[in-house]
């Protein structure tokens, strides 16, 4: 099994997480519409479409991720060779760790993304009320930021691996040679 075929393995199990996440929300959404009346009787249909619409994303966002994980896991592992194969499997901590940062990266994408169509639709939708912009914003703000971090993580994981390796280096020094080496070899 090669780099970007485990890259790619995992960006799969993502998906089908984020897939199975947006039909079980969606799933006890219509079930909370069909057994809860409101004062007038149902609830009207396009309250229901407003409840299920951002989490649509949820799904559309994990049909992508699988549709476009072999390009996505090529991503992951640019800049490097992909000759690994199961005959010779010699992946290194340091590339597993980068793929799992990457990965990580996209579930905190894909966790935000139903958050952030809320937060929009009812900013169009209920934008003109008093005060609205108040209690909006905060939950928006953290939503966004989650997003941005999902997409630095992503992009930046080769660095955060560096860092990793580095911060795990700090003490060292004080250790033997043979110990220091073995851990350089990881």
């Amino acid at each position: 099994m090669s780099k970007r075929e485990i890259a790619s393995l995992a960006c799969k199990l993502i998906s089908i997480f984020l897939i199975l996440q947006g039909i079980n929300i969606m799933a006890n959404l219509l079930s909370y519409y069909i057994s809860v009346p409101n004062l007038t009787g149902m609830m009207e249909p396009e309250q229901l479409s407003n409840m299920i619409f951002p989490y649509i994303f949820l799904l559309i966002f994990g049909v992508l991720l699988w549709v476009f994980s072999d390009k996505l896991a090529m991503i992951m592992i640019k800049g490097e060779s992909d000759s690994v194969r199961s005959e010779n499997l010699t992946i290194k901590a340091i590339e597993v760790e980068r793929i799992l940062f990457s990965v990580l990266g996209l579930f905190f994408m894909g966790n935000s993304l139903p958050d952030i169509v809320s937060a929009l639709i009812n900013m169009y939708w209920l934008g003109e009320l008093p005060n609205f912009s108040r209690t909006l914003l905060p939950n928006a703000i953290g939503d966004i930021s989650q997003f941005i971090l999902g997409l630095g993580i992503f992009l930046g994981s080769h660095g955060l691996v560096g860092l990793l390796k580095t911060v795990r280096n700090l003490g060292m020094k004080s250790r033997p040679d043979d110990l220091k080496e073995k851990l350089d070899s990881d």
